[in-house]
């Protein structure tokens, strides 16, 4: 059964190498290489727009250790130093390790991808307000959500049931074996 032998490859194939994918994330020894990435098709063929050796300080002194800023510089082709805002990112490198950018309620988070594919799973603890009706003024507390990152389109999605099926319908006969389990089968699977 076609389903059966999907479940047991289940990361290495929806979650792991894809055809049109660059990046051989079931590769033990693959490491994204350090640096930023401004967008998908950098992701994808693990080429960073900037390497860390560019970037320097806003006076264009040299910047020994990276650090995630608000506002990061870079020396460009003339020589001078450009302003780069962190919310423009795809997201970026450092040791081998993705950290994608991800808008949550206007607020940018960088948590970092564990699994590499053409879906990444990842989750991230994220700052989501309320309001205190007691003195009807904004509380804000926590919360840890599940994302889906999509490599065909480059979106992130939270990690739901009805996210997952739209993604997994791209895969006719997948979807309906999918569709075919009993319901508590269907919600373990789904991770």
């Amino acid at each position: 059964m076609r389903l059966s032998l999907w479940l047991m490859l289940f990361c290495s194939v929806l979650f792991g190498y894809a055809n049109a994918q660059t990046v051989p994330s079931t590769d033990p020894l693959f490491s994204f290489k350090d640096g930023l990435y401004l967008d998908l098709e950098d992701y994808k063929n693990n080429h960073p727009t900037l390497v860390f050796s560019q970037l320097c300080h806003k006076d264009g002194s040299p910047l020994f250790d990276f650090k995630l800023e608000n506002t990061l510089y870079f020396h460009n082709d003339t020589g001078g130093v450009t302003a780069l805002p962190t919310s423009v990112l795809f997201g970026y490198v450092t040791r081998g390790n993705f950290y994608i950018r991800l808008n949550h309620y206007q607020k940018d988070y960088f948590p970092r991808l564990v699994v590499i594919g053409a879906l990444s799973h990842f989750i991230c603890e994220v700052q989501q307000s309320t309001i205190d009706y007691n003195y009807n003024t904004p509380r804000y507390t926590t919360a840890i959500l599940q994302f889906v990152l999509d490599h065909e389109t480059g979106t992130i999605q939270p990690f739901d049931q009805e996210n997952f099926l739209t993604l997994l319908s791209r895969d006719p006969e997948l979807y309906n074996e999918f569709m075919l389990l009993p319901k508590k089968k269907k919600r373990a699977f789904t991770f």
